[in-house]
């Protein structure tokens, strides 16, 4: 980066996931000062921190030469079945970075907080973070135009159990192979209602680990009748296809419809119970099933990054198709603050095409408010031609993202019926039944329930437990979640040391 420390910038794009990346690159080439903001030490965010082939050296001879033949054709068969956005979001990544681009990129960074005329309090440096080195330092930079590409993550179904060591989530597991080659243990099961757990389940055979089990929350017969909607997106069933092929060919166990009931273990997990459940959400007698295992990924889906939005006071909505509350957005991108955008999981999950697709309208959109592009310009009509092309694809990855997000919902009243001694907030240590309690007493909104029990004022700043009570408190009190209201976000949003103030 020329001059990674400047106060003012035309263009700031918080988040180089595939959204945050379209969007800088649609901006670049047009003589803005764009500076593209990320936490990653890579660009591309989760969905390109993609695995490299496992080691599979053998011996000289007949063996190595099979082996070497079986590899050639794996490679083969993966580069026929890629998802056509890997090497669409690695371009992307490529010509964002390439010298000239006009595009500083600031990694890794945080983004501490948005406050008025689009100020943004980054803490910046080889290692930010709380544990932060001697060169990590806070810059405040001053955007013309914000675009938020904040992403997502993951929600859970809270369990006995779940905070022992061994169990994480899906997107852990996965960080730790991808980014650290270092399997989640050496037997693992996994189980939710994500679409990640099969993906998690390639990637850990074709890296030589062992999964024990894969439970899945859903029926088989219900699964069966979603298929119908793949209709418009069959590289996502031959995706599934490819995966199911694998763990039949490693014969993995599959148990459709049963849900964790408990993690057992002393000092880390050591096992898991597994038992199906009936349309009340409670755990039907006599179907549990033990596993021993020394890991235990799981994972119910994903809902949107919406705290740095709500701190610059974008309206927000609460969609269960979109994944629940969500920056609110008109078809160019841009939130109910002028000069705002928003893409990507931001604006509801949806998955890297609409990623791309939203970045590319939201960056055209910044081009025209800018007078980069104008009416007058001869190549108009082509701008006008590719931007009613993209709504049309928007509004084509809208509907999958509508389908993911049926696919990983659980039933509320699964949220009701959390035992009591299950901790909730893992921060501050509440439990669902100081929650149940808080409830009781009349403190049925987000942010009551807050300042009554504390929970979602710990380190995580309710990241992880946010969705959970939100869930919650719809089930105890069977009121919508307009009512509840949405999470409330304040700066700073991530932790950071003391000495750098």
């Amino acid at each position: 980066m020329t001059d990674p420390y400047r106060n003012t910038c035309h263009v700031a794009v918080i988040g180089a996931g595939i959204g945050g990346l379209s969007a800088a690159r649609t901006l670049a080439g047009h003589g803005l000062n764009i500076v593209l903001i990320d936490e990653n030490p890579h660009l591309g965010g989760q969905f390109l921190r993609q695995p490299g082939r496992p080691d599979r050296r053998g011996t000289p001879g007949t063996g190595h030469d099979v082996r070497s033949r079986l590899d050639a054709r794996s490679r083969l068969v993966d580069q026929i079945l890629l998802d056509p956005m890997v090497p669409a979001g690695t371009s992307l990544a490529e010509a964002v970075s390439a010298p000239g681009s006009g595009v500083d990129i600031v990694h890794p960074a945080q983004v501490l907080g948005i406050f008025p005329d689009r100020r943004i309090w980054i803490m910046a440096g080889p290692e930010a973070g709380p544990a932060a080195g001697p060169g990590t330092r806070l810059m405040e930079l001053q955007a013309d135009i914000l675009v938020f590409a904040t992403g997502a993550r993951e929600q859970y179904l809270p369990f006995k159990g779940w905070t022992l060591p061994g169990v994480m989530s899906l997107g852990a597991a996965q960080i730790l192979m991808k980014t650290h080659r270092v399997l989640p243990g050496a037997c693992t099961a996994i189980a939710g209602t994500s679409p990640l757990m099969p993906a998690l389940a390639y990637d850990m055979l074709i890296h030589t680990g062992h999964v024990a089990v894969l439970a899945d929350g859903h029926s088989l017969l219900w699964k069966l009748g979603q298929l119908p909607f793949f209709a418009r997106h069959v590289s996502k069933l031959v995706q599934g296809a490819r995966y199911a092929a694998r763990l039949l060919q490693h014969r993995v166990p599959v148990l459709h419809g049963h849900h964790i009931q408990e993690a057992r273990g002393q000092g880390r997990v050591s096992g898991v119970v597994f038992a199906r459940t009936g349309p009340d959400s409670r755990f039907l007698p006599g179907t549990n099933r033990f596993w021993q295992v020394d890991s235990l990924a799981v994972g119910h889906g994903f809902v949107p990054n919406i705290e740095l939005p709500v701190q610059a006071g974008c309206r927000v909505t609460y969609d269960p198709d979109l994944g629940g509350w969500a920056a609110a957005v008109n078809v160019d991108m841009e939130t109910s603050v002028k000069g705002i955008y928003a893409v990507g999981e931001t604006t509801g999950i949806g998955g890297a095409e609409q990623s791309r697709v939203q970045g590319q309208l939201a960056g055209m959109a910044i081009l025209e408010q800018l007078g980069c592009i104008h009416p007058r310009q001869p190549r108009w009509d082509r701008v006008l031609k590719t931007r009613h092309h993209l709504y049309h694809r928007a509004d084509e990855c809208r509907s999958y993202g509508t389908l993911v997000n049926r696919v990983c919902r659980v039933p509320l009243a699964a949220y009701g019926r959390i035992p009591d001694d299950t901790v909730i907030c893992r921060c501050e240590n509440i439990t669902m039944q100081t929650i149940k309690q808080a409830v009781q007493q009349g403190f049925t909104s987000w942010s009551s329930l807050k300042k009554a029990t504390r929970c979602g004022m710990g380190r995580c700043q309710a990241r992880i437990c946010g969705p959970i009570i939100q869930k919650i408190l719809q089930a105890l009190t069977g009121t919508e979640p307009e009512t509840i209201g949405p999470p409330v976000s304040r700066a700073p949003v991530k932790n950071l040391p003391v000495r750098l103030f």
